[in-house]
């Protein structure tokens, strides 16, 4: 089975009463995506108020808020109350606009089993239902394929102890409570355990990665969003203008805008080559472009920290880094999620 956090939905059962028994089956991995991207779009309305690029801002937060809702509200969710004191069994279905119920008299509940419906290609879809005194049979939840969860099993064996039908390994209608797979595992089920722990250590490394890349993008917004908003204006003199190159890891060429300008705060003098707010260094022309912009001895307006005097910088943009960062935390994660659900089925 992949890892809790991962897995496409899961089922859980809660006693609020000796007379009652209530089971959630949620769907967890695109919930965590969408309240992630809630989160995103909260930070993107949050700084982008006096930025210059508030338009994108408020474009891409309503964008991430949009998917967020499709994501925790489009994936459809159940909620099945069995009450001895009202008599019912109630089904109820979360859908992408409304909820649906469906109720059952409790007393027209023989048994609940895990019912199986083979597919057309040979392998087979197994969720719980319950087996109605009149022979039919009313499935809820979500499928799996080929093999049932073990929490499918488990909720269903509490069901069949809330009913007192746990014993009988047969519903009265004949049907197998727990009927085995007729195909082979697949998938998750069907890897080694030592394949499968591996493949849950790299799924875990992704989950971690993404929410590293969505703590940096968190940051590196919130950062560029004080400085725009918080540095204060200040007279400045262009000394001298460069270009400052270094390679990464793999050896690609990477250039920053140097101009160098000095600045009066509080009779001190300072000096500082920052354009940029993050100081961020790109390929190609940018950072020569920016800086063939400027001639020594010019008058520019530069922006300084009022806490720290000789933090500043000259140009008031915004740099997309910061959301590149996000939305790449969001692609992690779906893949995370979509892995999950390929091995799980």
């Amino acid at each position: 089975m992949p890892p809790p956090f991962l897995r496409p939905t899961t089922m859980h059962v809660q006693r609020p009463a000796s007379t009652s028994l209530i089971v959630r089956n949620t769907v967890l991995g695109p919930r965590v995506a969408g309240a992630l991207l809630v989160i995103t779009g909260a930070i993107l309305f949050g700084v982008s108020g006096g930025s210059t690029h508030r338009i994108l801002g408020v474009l891409v937060g309503t964008a991430c808020l949009g998917i967020a809702f499709l994501l925790w509200r489009g994936n459809t969710a159940h909620l099945i109350t069995l009450d001895r004191r009202a008599g019912r069994a109630l089904v109820r279905t979360q859908h992408l606009l409304a909820t649906s119920s469906i109720e059952h008299r409790l007393s027209d509940v023989a048994d609940v089993v895990v019912e199986r419906s083979p597919l057309a290609n040979g392998r087979d879809l197994f969720r719980p239902a319950f087996v109605m005194r009149n022979g039919t049979h009313q499935g809820w939840g979500a499928y799996a394929f080929d093999h049932a969860r073990r929490d499918q099993v488990a909720v269903v064996l509490a069901m069949r102890e809330f009913l007192g039908t746990a014993s009988s390994p047969t519903a009265p209608d004949g049907s197998v409570a727990f009927p085995r797979p007729k195909t082979d595992p697949v998938g998750w089920a069907a890897m080694p355990p030592q394949q499968r722990r591996i493949a849950t250590i790299m799924l875990g490394f992704t989950f971690v990665v993404s929410t590293l890349l969505f703590a940096g993008g968190s940051w590196l917004t919130w950062q560029q969003h004080r400085m725009l908003s918080a540095y204060l204006p200040v007279s400045a003199v262009v000394q001298s203008t460069d270009v400052m190159a270094t390679r990464d890891d793999k050896g690609q060429l990477l250039e920053r805008p140097s101009v160098r300008y000095t600045y009066t705060v509080g009779g001190h003098a300072f000096a500082n080559d920052v354009v940029t707010p993050l100081a961020e260094r790109r390929t190609g022309k940018w950072a020569r472009s920016i800086a063939q912009s400027y001639h020594s001895g010019i008058a520019v307006t530069a922006y300084y920290d009022p806490v720290n005097p000789q933090h500043a910088y000259l140009q008031r943009t915004w740099t997309v880094l910061p959301w590149i960062l996000m939305a790449g935390s969001a692609l992690f994660f779906g893949i995370a999620v979509v892995v999950s659900k390929a091995r799980s089925e």
